[in-house]
């Protein structure tokens, strides 16, 4: 994958003031209404500028005419990364939630409640990095078929998963340097009065962009692979 394109792509459109501008400010008023449309918001934003990666698209920052649809992309997004976590919202809800429950009832089942949480804390951390890898897969494959059901398709995302393991993983590191740039960005404009309120949706923004772009690689690549593996020599 190519980390350094994905970093700059960005700025390589002559308009990206404009489309970032403009998609901040739609992510902010999002935010406002009780943050979920605004997560909604990025959640499309990043999709729509994946499948523009996948295909090849010069440009691929969405434009300005394609917030509709962006919104409705979100919403579908959100609705797969809900399914890809129930497993572990029900973990939480079962041990955890029980686990403080009977620490709360009495000293006699505090001992028994102790143990359910710190069963629940332990098999958080690689249930949660497994339920990430599997939701980014799912993401891929909604980004390369457009359609929620080849997201649900477990056997299918797994099979994707582990032959993109590498590059999953990778992904996953370049978004907590990305999410560390931004801060970074934020931070510096704190030296002026109104620098961090300014600059922290576009920088929210920018990293949802680079992810885009990630996910957009993978999911270009593996639809080629996938072409390669059925015409053989002939494609």
């Amino acid at each position: 994958m190519d980390f350094g394109k994905a970093l700059s792509f960005v700025f390589q459109d002559k308009d990206w003031l404009r489309k970032i501008g403009m998609a901040s400010l739609i992510t902010f008023i999002g935010m406002l209404c009780l943050i979920l449309p605004g997560a909604i918001f990025l959640s499309g934003y990043m999709v729509t500028l994946a499948r523009n990666v996948k295909d090849g698209v010069e440009h691929p920052l969405p434009g300005t005419d394609d917030w509709g649809s962006i919104f409705s992309e979100g919403a579908r997004v959100f609705g797969i990364m809900i399914v890809y976590n129930l497993p572990l919202i029900l973990l939480s809800c079962v041990l955890g939630g029980s686990g403080a429950f009977l620490q709360s009832m009495s000293e006699d089942g505090g001992g028994v409640g102790s143990v359910l949480v710190l069963i629940n804390n332990c098999l958080s951390l690689p249930l949660g990095l497994l339920t990430g890898l599997m939701m980014m897969a799912a993401l891929v494959r909604y980004i390369q078929f457009g359609e929620m059901s080849a997201a649900m398709n477990f056997g299918a995302t797994w099979q994707l998963l582990r032959s993109n393991i590498a590059d999953f993983f990778l992904v996953i590191l370049m978004s907590i340097v990305v999410q560390v740039i931004a801060l970074l960005v934020v931070s510096v404009s704190a030296v002026t009065i109104c620098g961090p309120f300014v600059l922290i949706i576009p920088a929210f923004v920018w990293r949802q962009s680079v992810m885009g772009y990630l996910l957009g690689q993978i999911a270009g690549r593996d639809a080629m692979s996938n072409k390669e593996k059925m015409y053989g020599d002939e494609f």
